[in-house]
């Protein structure tokens, strides 16, 4: 079971531990440091792409719990972190993104490690220029529109770019002799 939690307020977090030392016993995986990862999400059933949206943090959720409870956190060197996830309210929203990550809140970006980023292209749009500012890394797993990638060193994306998606469907129909 995940061992997660919301709390309600201006932000929502989830935090994803994993194997919980029992009160009064040692940590059994002996975890010295925290791996944050960070993102915006539309975390209510109302925001456009709850569906999409609900579905990465489930799937980011499995896989910490995997790497906490599993592999007893990832390892570097001397160090084993343990992996927290903060997932924040984005109302399926830009300027609600923007807002996040605007003055005083821009604490957030401090905060994470690594960056997740929200789902769809608009989303991504407003939240790369807040995380190309930090030295700090972002994968997004939800935008294809090209420019979220353009002049951001840091901002990386695992579908194909728009500007690509039809190229090989394309080809391969004129290849069969379409014209």
């Amino acid at each position: 079971a995940l061992l997660g939690r919301r709390v309600a307020g201006r932000y929502s977090v989830t935090s994803v531990r994993g194997v919980a030392a029992v009160p009064g016993e040692a940590d059994p995986c002996n975890f010295t440091h925290k791996l944050v990862l960070s993102s915006p999400w539309p975390l209510r059933a109302e925001d456009t792409f709850y569906s999409q949206g609900s579905r990465q943090v489930a799937a980011v959720e499995v896989v910490a719990d995997f790497v906490n409870t599993e592999l007893c956190g990832v390892h570097v060197g001397e160090k084993n972190y343990s992996i927290e996830l903060r997932a924040y309210q984005d109302h399926s929203n830009g300027d609600v993104i923007d807002g996040l990550f605007n003055g005083s809140s821009s604490t957030l970006l401090e905060e994470a490690d690594f960056f997740l980023g929200p789902f769809s292209s608009e989303l991504n749009s407003a939240f790369a220029p807040h995380v190309s500012t930090t030295d700090k890394i972002m994968v997004s797993g939800g935008a294809a529109v090209t420019s979220v990638y353009l002049d951001r060193d840091s901002v990386f994306g695992t579908l194909p770019l728009s500007s690509q998606l039809f190229a090989t469907p394309v080809k391969t129909v004129a290849a069969l002799g379409a014209r």
